[in-house]
């Protein structure tokens, strides 16, 4: 069984049980976090899409402490999807063109890089205010997919437990069974089948 894990939402998945798998996609602007803790055969994926929504860590580590007593032993992955770098660059030759002036491509250089980076810094802050996991997450990749323009998408099996396989591709738009859940506001639902 798959847990698709949708925008504002995580999965939580312990080994034994029928989910086998979390995934989710369009990672673009987005950050994920993934957990893999081999002792207790736990893993979470969370899918962040603004900074405020990195207020939601406190809740599902109360979830994960629902399976296992010790999370020191998580080893924590990000993932990312377009580089904020290039989103930066491209932002701001698009933003000049239309304006045909220097101070444009500053100002959409600096609102580009800022957005996209502000929800990984967040993310980190609270992981670190928290002090529940053993280090910074081990940052994975920026896709690479058009030109580092693309998304990603994250897999976690559980039953192997070695880390998130990511997958990068250049499809434009959202996937109908990846679409943001309904509910407004800026916390994480857990996602549907999730234990």
């Amino acid at each position: 069984m798959t847990i698709k894990v949708k925008q504002r939402q995580y999965g939580i998945s312990i080994h034994g049980h029928a989910q086998t798998s979390l995934v989710t996609e369009d990672i673009w602007t987005c950050t994920g976090l993934v957990g893999v803790d081999k002792k207790s055969g736990t893993v979470f994926l969370a899918h962040f899409d603004l900074p405020t929504t990195a207020k939601s860590l406190p809740e599902i580590i109360d979830e994960l402490k629902k399976h296992t007593n010790d999370l020191s032993g998580f080893k924590l992955y990000m993932v990312a999807g377009i580089n904020p770098a290039i989103a930066a660059i491209f932002g701001g030759l698009a933003i000049s063109c239309v304006f045909f002036q220097a101070w444009a491509f500053a100002s959409a250089f600096i609102v580009c890089a800022g957005l996209l980076s502000m929800t990984r810094f967040a993310i980190r802050q609270q992981l670190r205010k928290l002090k529940v996991f053993q280090g910074d997450p081990i940052w994975l990749v920026h896709s690479n997919a058009w030109y580092g323009l693309g998304k990603c998408g994250v897999r976690i099996n559980v039953g192997q437990l070695e880390g998130p396989e990511v997958f990068c591709y250049g499809r434009m738009g959202k996937s109908k069974e990846f679409n943001t859940p309904k509910h407004a506001g800026c916390r994480l639902s857990k996602a549907d089948d999730s234990a």
